[in-house]
């Protein structure tokens, strides 16, 4: 017989930090983001705790997930309504429904801090038996929305290729509706070395990439790594770069400095910086993360004036790439966003769907998010 408790993630963190850790992953490749170091991480960070749902069969831990009670006070991107209403973190003109909120709460399930979701399982558990879980999960979750009087009860950026399809199909059964709300990107290092990465590309693609790559070795551009902690600050004034041209309104130093703090925190040595410097200069910072042979890029920061020396793409690519041969890393993950840019570099496009079940008749509306969406060419593949 399965039985549930929901916690605070102090509480689960102090009760459960190494069964949780021991759990395996239903999305494997994003599984950091719900490990307990970055969910620490993010906890201090925000000021606000994620809650977490345990399973137990018997006394044993065989399951779990994060999960938010979110009110007005959150970001969009946790929102159902602003989805519903326009906000889009890929397209700025997406259909707008004017869906009025209704005051109450709504129950997302994703890890902070990343455009991810996932379950944990004992490892020991049969597809079949994670099955079960999962379905229990799924019916806790939904009496528990019910209980909170929740509009919207979600599971927020689900990838395509998430370990078995089993938690799509409970979905679908429970009355969940789907739609795509964009991708994220990684490149599996399944290649001995830099040529043979560089096979996969049209000839003319191959040799643009060379020319970019020796046009920073015959500039003096040189790499160096070190530790995120005690160089927080520098990271967050290189990263504003970034931010500054994509005009992003909400980005703000101090703040950032201090989650960079709990990151370092959280993941001490497995979280450190790639500097690219020309003439000793720094022009490019990106912060990386080591997590079960995954190397994880997460921001990245490139001064402007540099142009010709490609920084983005001889930092954030071609470097971490030769980084990743040397270190063992089985894959480079770069998250979402410049869909185009990203693929022209040959990474592996995930995409990602929001589930969400809801009392309201809104099929249609999430018929046409989904039309929009797909519609866009760099989801055509």
């Amino acid at each position: 017989m399965l039985t549930h408790r929901i916690m605070t993630f102090s509480e689960a963190k102090r009760e459960f930090s190494e069964q949780w850790d021991d759990l395996v992953s239903l999305n494997e490749i994003d599984s950091i983001y719900s490990s307990f170091q970055w969910a620490e991480a993010t906890s201090q960070s925000d000021k606000v705790e994620q809650n977490v749902l345990v399973v137990f069969q018997e006394s044993l831990l065989v399951g779990g997930l994060l999960f938010d009670v979110v009110e007005e006070k959150f970001p969009d991107h946790y929102k159902i309504e602003s989805f519903l209403n326009g906000y889009n973190p890929f397209f700025s003109d997406s259909p707008n429904f004017n869906i009025p909120s209704t005051g109450n709460p709504s129950i997302a399930i994703c890890n902070r801090g990343a455009k991810s979701c996932d379950i944990r399982f004992d490892k020991d558990l049969t597809v079949n038996q994670k099955n079960t879980v999962a379905r229990y999960i799924v019916k806790v979750l939904k009496e528990y929305s019910e209980e909170l009087k929740c509009p919207f009860l979600s599971f927020l950026y689900m990838p395509s290729s998430m370990n078995n399809n089993f938690l799509y199909n409970i979905l679908d059964s429970e009355g969940f509706c789907k739609f795509l709300v964009g991708a994220s990107y990684s490149i599996p290092i399944n290649f001995r070395n830099i040529d043979e990465y560089l096979e996969r590309f049209t000839s003319k693609r191959r040799n643009s990439i060379r020319s970019e790559i020796k046009k920073a070795v015959s500039s003096g551009v040189s790499y160096e790594y070190v530790p995120l902690s005690g160089n927080e600050s520098e990271l967050a004034k290189t990263v504003l770069f970034n931010f500054l041209k994509y005009e992003y309104p909400n980005y703000n130093i101090d703040r950032y400095t201090e989650r960079l703090s709990y990151i370092s925190g959280s993941f001490e040595n497995d979280a450190y910086i790639c500097r690219m410097r020309v003439g000793g200069q720094i022009i490019g910072e990106v912060l990386l993360l080591s997590y079960k042979n995954n190397l994880i890029a997460r921001v990245v920061g490139i001064e402007p004036g540099y142009e010709k020396l490609f920084p983005y793409f001889n930092l954030v690519y071609y470097n971490l790439i030769e980084h990743s041969l040397e270190k063992g890393y089985e894959r480079v993950i770069f998250g979402d966003g410049l869909d185009a840019t990203k693929m022209s570099r040959g990474c592996l496009q995930d995409k990602l769907y929001m589930y969400v079940y809801t009392e309201n008749n809104l099929q249609e509306n999430f018929d046409l998010i989904n039309r929009f969406v797909e519609s866009q060419e760099v989801f055509q593949n």
